[in-house]
Parts: C-alpha cells; structure tokens; sequence
C-alpha cells in the first residue's frame, strides 16, 4: 500500500520546521522548479553549529542532519503545496550523484549542508 509523503510525516509526528532567521541576505531561491525538477538550495541548522569530530559531538551533528532534513521538507512544501508532488528524491539509500567540497568550515559555521535534487510527479 502507498503511503504519501504528507501522511507519512504525520504519522511519525514530524511538524512543519520553522525556517531559522538568516544572519544574512540570501541571493538565491531555497527551491527552483524547472523541467519537473526541483532544485533545493544549500540548508543546514544554524541552531546546531559546529564541525564535526571538533566542535559537535556525534548526537548534535546527527540531530543537525534530522533538522536540515525537516528545513528541506518545509521548503518543498512551500513551494509546491504538498509533499506528494514528490516524486522521488535524486539521492535514495546511498545512490546518487555526488557533489562534494573542500572547505575547512561551512558557511555560517553550519555543522552539516545539504543541497538536493527532487523529481516532481506530473
């Protein structure tokens, strides 16, 4: 049986995340849509800053991971209306295409940065 997105968030008690107040002015979109593609900007937890095996222990980094997921979420849903318009997400269970950097620290001292891919149904 399938199971939406927007039922599944709710039957595991996962509420809107509130988007974090920037120190900063973005000049960029958090989701462009083009082509049945949604493209997510960076996102990360500015409320969990740290690096990791430095300045985060392992549960804060883990806990910042859960809140950047939840940010992506909120941002998909507010763009699109729903998370059902997901259609699959460019990276599943470890398959993707990767994209990595080379930086001492990550902007606004964010402990993790996530950027995505999502392909939208219809």
């Amino acid at each position: 049986m399938h199971v939406s997105p927007e039922a599944r968030l709710i039957e595991r008690g996962i509420t809107r995340a509130e988007p974090p107040r920037l120190p900063f002015t973005p000049r960029c979109k958090p989701v462009v849509v083009y082509g049945g593609i949604a493209y997510l900007s960076g996102n990360g937890d500015l409320c969990r800053p740290g690096r990791g095996g430095d300045t985060i222990t392992p549960e804060g980094a883990v806990l910042a991971a859960r809140t950047t997921a939840h940010l992506m979420c909120r941002a998909l849903r507010d763009e699109l209306g729903s998370l059902d318009r997901v259609e699959r997400w460019g990276e599943e269970r470890g398959i993707c295409a990767r994209s990595a950097i080379g930086v001492a620290e990550l902007r606004s001292g964010l402990a993790v940065e996530v950027e995505a891919h999502v392909a939208l149904a219809g």
